[in-house]
């Protein structure tokens, strides 16, 4: 089999994903552990692949000067149970990281095959309105895609999904399908979710906006949101996956505990792609060059 031959069957391979939409316990890392490990367990059992979680689901996220207290390194052998059972489903966490120069960030992990696959920590910090992490966190530098056994990745985090340069350059780094993890909250978390609503964590704003990379990027791209309350914020779930034209193929509850399991058909990839083929026809070497010239002028 040549590479291109096993790169088309890759491309071409179904797999099944599972979101969980879960409330955490803020800084109480050894029950959501618990919970973590739970779901997953859960999940494979109804032949997901993949399991999905909400941004700092293993910590909580009104964190603020507790941040550093929960942080972890990748290397912590509190982390073992995750990668143990990564051996059998794929499992993608949100929490905090501390770098060896005594950095803190709002993290992500991907586990596969009991190893940590990729790492992504989050570019772009709210400190605006009710959101604090530029104070509490430190900002990632890096935005690349990564293989999995499936296909080619990308992750998000909350607000990055509001720079459409994170979406672009993971695009451009070859991801097809995009796992988004979010803390998105409304100020009333009993209220019915509208079609368009203010400010840009509602539920209306997050799905235009998914709808909006999966179409453009012809991948399928999976938001996945927390549930449950912290000081100010409200957590709202309606976690969904969207397909390479844009369409909601599933969505969890409003509001609710969920373990919503689906199936990607990766081929809707393909036919996207080749039906509209702007990854085909985007001048890399333009953008290079204007972005220079912007940074120099």
């Amino acid at each position: 089999m040549t590479h291109r031959d096993r790169d088309i069957n890759i491309q071409l391979m179904n797999f099944t994903i599972a979101l969980a939409q879960i409330d955490c316990r803020l800084a109480d890392l050894e029950a959501n552990l618990q919970t973590h490990l739970e779901l997953a367990m859960a999940a494979k059992q109804q032949s997901a692949q993949l399991i999905v979680f909400p941004e700092l689901g293993l910590t909580g996220y009104h964190l603020q000067e507790r941040a550093a207290e929960v942080a972890l390194t990748e290397q912590a052998k509190f982390l073992d149970p995750l990668r143990e059972q990564s051996r059998q489903i794929d499992i993608l966490i949100g929490l905090v990281l501390e770098s060896p120069d005594h950095r803190v960030y709002n993290s992500a992990l991907y586990f596969s095959g009991g190893k940590i696959l990729q790492r992504h920590d989050k570019v772009y910090l709210p400190t605006y309105g009710p959101f604090e992490e530029g104070k509490h966190f430190a900002r990632g530098d890096r935005l690349a895609a990564f293989d999995n056994a499936f296909s080619r990745c990308g992750i998000l985090i909350c607000e990055e999904n509001w720079h459409p340069s994170a979406a672009h350059l993971l695009w451009i780094d070859g991801a097809k399908i995009f796992f988004s993890i979010h803390c998105s909250s409304t100020g009333n978390a009993a209220s019915k979710p509208p079609l368009v609503a203010e400010p840009a964590t509602s539920p209306g704003a997050c799905r235009l906006l998914s709808q909006f990379y999966a179409r453009m990027f012809a991948a399928y791209f999976i938001f996945v949101n927390r549930i449950g309350a912290e000081g100010p914020f409200h957590f709202w779930g309606g976690s969904q996956i969207l397909n390479p034209f844009g369409e909601i193929e599933a969505t969890a509850k409003y509001g609710e505990r969920d373990l919503l399991i689906h199936t990607l058909d990766l081929e809707k990839i393909r036919e996207a792609r080749l039906k509209m083929p702007l990854r085909r026809d985007e001048d890399v070497a333009l953008t290079i060059r204007e972005l220079a010239r912007h940074h120099a002028a």
